[in-house]
């Protein structure tokens, strides 16, 4: 896994023919879009971890995690987002384990898609836009 995971996410979900209805190319990394044309995605590295192994680190991450915001006019629309990103996610794991997805340049391992936890705070959340954000957390692990 290398800096290029995010991108290669964002590649993963537009790939994914139900997605790209949703959101057309509208996937932002990292940074929020000024222009909140919904629905969107939104995600953002929030931690990695490294194998630590008979006292080396591993200078490729082990593990990555993502948030997800899936952005809608709409909490249906938000919920419908969120539930096709999971299935996206669900899709290469399946593929994976047939040898028939890859994602970037292969070396990925897992993909693990769960709500965030009750505490999580959405970085779309603005009380004046009124719109609907469903979210979750992609794990990420190296192969």
């Amino acid at each position: 896994m290398s800096n290029t995971t995010g991108t290669d996410l964002r590649a993963m979900l537009l790939d994914d023919a139900d997605v790209a209805a949703l959101v057309d190319s509208r996937i932002s990394l990292t940074w929020v879009p000024a222009l909140r044309i919904v629905p969107f995605l939104w995600l953002s590295r929030r931690s990695v971890e490294y194998l630590d192994v008979l006292g080396e680190t591993e200078e490729t991450p082990f593990r990555e995690f993502w948030d997800v915001e899936a952005v809608a006019q709409t909490e249906l629309e938000a919920v419908e987002l969120a539930d096709a990103v999971r299935t996206a996610c669900r899709a290469w794991v399946n593929d994976r384990a047939n040898n028939l997805g890859m994602m970037g340049d292969g070396t990925y391992g897992w993909l693990d898609t769960t709500d965030q936890a009750e505490d999580y705070v959405a970085r779309n959340a603005d009380p004046q836009d009124l719109l609907a954000i469903s979210t979750l957390q992609i794990e990420v692990t190296n192969a």
